[in-house]
């Protein structure tokens, strides 16, 4: 159920209590310049399931990731 960790008064709880963490809409596109040069880049969008819910108190929000990796090999 993913490797969140919490205080409580008494315990400190590893894990989340609902399995659902997040729903998730990925794509990548990777590009081979030559076998030793390739770049990958993606995007996600995600929504919070009922894991992420249920240990944040003050709310979860939709969030937006993007990244761009170079591999080189020599």
């Amino acid at each position: 159920f993913g490797q969140g960790v919490r205080l409580t008064s008494t315990d400190l709880l590893v894990g989340v209590p609902e399995s659902e963490l997040s729903d998730e809409f990925y794509l990548q596109y990777s590009r081979v310049f030559t076998p030793k040069l390739i770049a990958t880049a993606f995007i996600s969008f995600s929504n919070p399931g009922d894991g992420l819910e249920a240990v944040t108190p003050q709310g979860s929000k939709n969030w937006t990731t993007v990244g761009l990796g170079l591999t080189a090999n020599f």
